[in-house]
């Protein structure tokens, strides 16, 4: 695992997951945590310009188009070089319009393996599992894209993860998608 410190303060660190490449295409996946205002819109300067430099040496993002640094790192995809996973359809609307370039994909319900991801590395599954079905339900839509995000569909796994946490710590979506990577 490597870590780079960001000039933006002692309190903000990219951290680059790698994983094993299974072929020569290369893939990127990019996310992001916290919404934090101050970290946050430090996480998000930086965004842009890493996505132009991967995207313009050949990379693709896989993303999930949440606001924050999400969108950041997809208004900086060059070359149309963009898949964006949807927990459903008009999830952010809006970007996907100002966007309407890259490649929105929604995981199908019947994806086994995505949805066996959430029960896999998930710490907090089978509190969701027990509770509301419809909070659940969502829960899954949102969790089992990363699983996507980070596998892809069909394709190679991501090379590496871009991600920025509060203090480094695994949570939320980045965490998952950490814990899959």
């Amino acid at each position: 695992v490597d870590s780079i410190n960001m000039a933006a303060g002692d309190y903000l660190e990219l951290r680059i997951y790698q994983m094993v490449l299974t072929s020569g295409t290369r893939r990127v996946a990019y996310f992001q945590s916290y919404q934090d205002a101050q970290i946050a819109d430090e996480m998000i300067k930086i965004s842009v310009p890493i996505s132009n430099e991967l995207t313009d040496n050949g990379y693709t993002l896989r993303s999930g188009n949440a606001t924050g640094s999400d969108q950041a790192f997809a208004s900086g995809v060059r070359n149309n070089n963009a898949q964006i996973w949807l927990p459903w359809k008009d999830f952010e609307l809006e970007f996907q319009l100002e966007h309407p370039d890259h490649k929105y994909i929604i995981p199908d319900d019947r994806d086994d393996e995505a949805w066996y991801s959430v029960k896999k590395f998930h710490p907090n599954y089978k509190k969701m599992e027990e509770g509301n079905q419809d909070k659940f339900n969502t829960f899954m839509d949102f969790m089992s894209r990363i699983y996507r995000q980070v596998r892809g569909l069909f394709e190679d796994d991501s090379e590496f993860v871009v991600c920025w946490t509060h203090d480094g710590t695994a949570v939320c979506g980045t965490g998952q998608a950490i814990r899959i990577a």
